[in-house]
């Protein structure tokens, strides 16, 4: 039993990893930046185009830099609320 739990609670893991999302910048795109034949590489504005494959990439496969990281006030409140046993709005 102990076997099936250590694996569950490993399933567990892997989900929450994969589901923590970044929230960048409005002004950041995701985009190829090391492909020097793709249509986004030089994409800047959010007018310019984006390529499907980097739409359905991760950020981890273009290369996406953190510092554009921007915050989700909403939800550390949301969290610190929960977190101290108060409703949230």
């Amino acid at each position: 039993m102990a076997y099936f739990l250590q694996q569950l609670q490993a399933k567990v893991d892997q989900t929450r990893r994969r589901a923590m999302d970044k929230l960048f910048k409005s002004t950041y795109r995701h985009r190829h930046r090391e492909s020097p034949s793709c249509i986004c590489r030089n994409s800047v504005s959010v007018s310019d185009p984006v390529c499907d494959e980097a739409l359905s990439s991760s950020c981890a496969d273009l290369g996406c830099d953190d510092t554009y990281l921007g915050t989700r006030e909403q939800l550390q409140g949301r969290l610190h609320a929960e977190l101290a046993g108060g409703e949230t709005a």
